[in-house]
């Protein structure tokens, strides 16, 4: 039990560790203006959400990861399952390839996926690998 209350708290401790140094590199570059930065689209990427632009759902990646970190010790699965939501959803925004760019709606086109994105979507691996190996622990122990 206790190396199961340590492999869950390694799990979160490195995932929330990717997640903060994904808000401090570069996600992804378009033709137009500077490259984005982790932390503006975290701040901001919200207002994408609510003019329903696809590419900025991906941003609701965020809320469903915070939620696993959150639900992980009580609720196994619920954790594996919010994981596993939030890395896919994160991966879908390589389906994309125009972004919203400032307030007034202009797309620009995504010319590259930089080290910030690569760092985000890890946080949610991280979290499903040790989601998934708990939740096998427990059932090779039943």
């Amino acid at each position: 039990m206790k190396s199961n209350l340590k492999l869950y708290k390694i799990t979160i401790y490195i995932s929330v560790i990717f997640f903060i140094i994904s808000l401090t590199q570069k996600s992804f570059e378009t033709i137009v203006g500077p490259k984005s930065r982790g932390v503006m689209d975290f701040l901001v990427g919200w207002m994408g959400v609510i003019m329903l632009h696809p590419p900025a759902l991906v941003w609701l990646a965020n809320p469903i990861l915070i939620l696993s970190w959150v639900v992980n010790k009580r609720h196994k699965k619920v954790s594996f399952i919010f994981s596993v939501a939030s890395l896919i959803i994160m991966l879908s925004f390589l389906l994309f390839d125009k972004i919203m760019v400032n307030e007034s709606g202009a797309l620009s086109k995504i010319t590259s996926i930089k080290l910030g994105y690569w760092l985000w979507v890890s946080s949610a691996f991280i979290m499903v690998l040790g989601n998934a190996f708990l939740f096998y622990k427990k059932k090779k122990k039943e």
